[in-house]
């Protein structure tokens, strides 16, 4: 029996924790991962401890089985790569901040008119819109902003940036995050890149239109 997934291709954009996390389900459920990383450096958490055999434990986790590329989306020749791999994708994952996207020419409003059958999912740490929308999303802000350093510490002391005795962490927090976009493509608009119903998924809801 093939795998849910199986035949879709995901370009995934993403770097550091959550969106990782949810490319690893999508790609356990069948699709086909091509990671996009910066040429040189590559996804920050190539660079963090432990490490074995000069290997990030951290970064195997979460992209073991992935395909990748080095790609410069502010190079012409790049570019075109890129464009190239759009043509052949069902789904792009992204998880920059709100704006870098459409910045590089590849938001939702560009790639939409151009591709009208993919599936765009973004995350980020406080939505697309609001207040908050552009500030940035790592661990610590994590944990601050959702409550949970304030469970995190001894008694009467300041809190930890460490796992709490409740057993909750700031991970756990964005592991969920990273959960919520893999099973909308799943059980909703993986059919839109076999029907024609596009769909673009900010930070986790889906919202989906009529194709003209």
């Amino acid at each position: 029996m093939p795998a849910p997934l199986s035949g879709i291709i995901v370009l995934d954009l993403t770097h550091v924790l959550a969106g990782p996390f949810c490319s690893s389900i999508l790609q356990d459920l069948g699709a086909r991962i091509i990671k996009v990383e910066r040429p040189v450096t590559g996804d920050d958490t190539r660079a963090f401890p432990p490490f074995v055999n000069g290997e990030s434990a951290y970064f195997s986790a979460l992209n073991a089985g992935k395909q990748s590329i080095a790609l410069d989306l502010k190079t012409p020749s790049d570019r075109a790569v890129f464009d190239r791999l759009l043509a052949r994708a069902d789904i792009l994952l992204e998880n920059f901040r709100p704006g870098v996207m459409d910045r590089l020419g590849y938001g939702w409003d560009a790639l939409h008119p151009r591709h009208p059958r993919l599936i765009y999912g973004a995350v980020s740490g406080f939505g697309h819109t609001g207040p908050d929308a552009a500030k940035p999303a790592y661990d610590m802000v994590v944990q601050a902003r959702g409550g949970v350093m304030s469970i995190t510490g001894e008694e009467g002391g300041p809190p930890s940036a460490s796992v709490p005795p409740s057993g909750i962490s700031s991970q756990e927090c964005i592991w969920f995050k990273g959960l919520q976009p893999h099973s909308t493509p799943v059980n909703g608009p993986a059919k839109g890149r076999r029907s024609t119903s596009p769909c673009s998924i900010p930070n986790w809801r889906s919202r989906n239109t009529a194709s003209p």
